[in-house]
């Protein structure tokens, strides 16, 4: 007698978890809360806070220390730096309460803050 690999609930099961799993990760795609806020330091000390939710032309914000940061369309990011290996500007663009990017020979600092619901699908 030959034994499948795969039952029919085995089948059933891995169909319901690929569902939820897609289903997870529509959902905190396009769930997220207005009120964001990026908060931009240099040193320790703030030197600009920008309403995220309220940005939706390209904005450059160029600082004394030499470094640039692009808000547009409810995110922020590094675009110039001249920092040797220029991983603040590899962190890519941040929206989301809890999110930071850091160019740490400038001492620069991009905290995004707000009261956020959404979840991280990737750890939960």
């Amino acid at each position: 007698m030959k034994r499948k690999l795969i039952t029919k609930k085995d089948f059933i099961l891995i169909v319901v978890l690929a569902l939820v799993s897609v289903s997870l990760l529509v959902f905190n795609s396009f769930y997220k809360k207005d009120g964001e806020t990026a908060v931009i330091s240099v040193d320790g000390k703030t030197v600009k806070v920008l309403d995220l939710s309220k940005i939706d032309k390209k904005a450059e914000i160029e600082l004394e220390n030499g470094v640039v940061i692009t808000a547009e369309n409810g995110t922020v990011c590094f675009t110039e730096s001249d920092c040797r290996d220029k991983v603040c500007i590899g962190t890519g663009k941040i929206s989301k309460a809890g999110d930071t990017a850091v160019c740490v020979p400038n001492k620069t600092v991009i905290t995004v803050i707000g009261e956020s619901d959404s979840f991280d699908t990737v750890t939960y």
